[in-house]
């Protein structure tokens, strides 16, 4: 696939309702930003991906809502052309876009994250704690 990127640099900041920029927390002051003009849709994503541990060592598991699936999906966008960005730069844009995005596209990702939660109940119950194998 290819995408439509933009790539920033300069202050970071989110729009408030004066249309003035208040400075971000915790972003890197003067960092190259790379974001998507479009989001691929529909998201190559199934629920067995949204239900699998981050990593072996994290023992509670959650079943990620509607936008951090959004969220999932763009990052994984970009990592697919080797491009990145820590997560608290690319935040407020990826809020941005997903404000944006048509209600069908908002309820495929609310429907995929209905679906992934079935699986997760049917894999570690309803708390959500993996199983030990050992």
């Amino acid at each position: 696939n290819n995408f439509d990127i933009i790539m920033e640099t300069g202050k970071i900041g989110v729009k408030v309702n004066d249309g003035t920029k208040k400075s971000q927390r915790n972003a890197k002051p003067n960092q190259k930003i790379v974001r998507l003009i479009d989001v691929p849709f529909p998201p190559d994503l199934t629920e067995e991906d949204l239900v699998k541990p981050r990593n072996e060592n994290c023992d509670k598991l959650k079943v990620p809502n509607k936008f951090f699936i959004y969220r999932k999906w763009y990052t994984m966008c970009l990592e697919r052309e080797e491009l990145k960005n820590d997560q608290t730069s690319i935040s407020p844009y990826i809020s941005e876009q997903w404000r944006n995005e048509p209600q069908k596209v908002k309820d495929h990702y609310a429907d995929l994250s209905i679906r992934a939660g079935k699986l997760f109940k049917e894999r570690y119950g309803k708390e959500g704690f993996k199983t030990n194998t050992s």
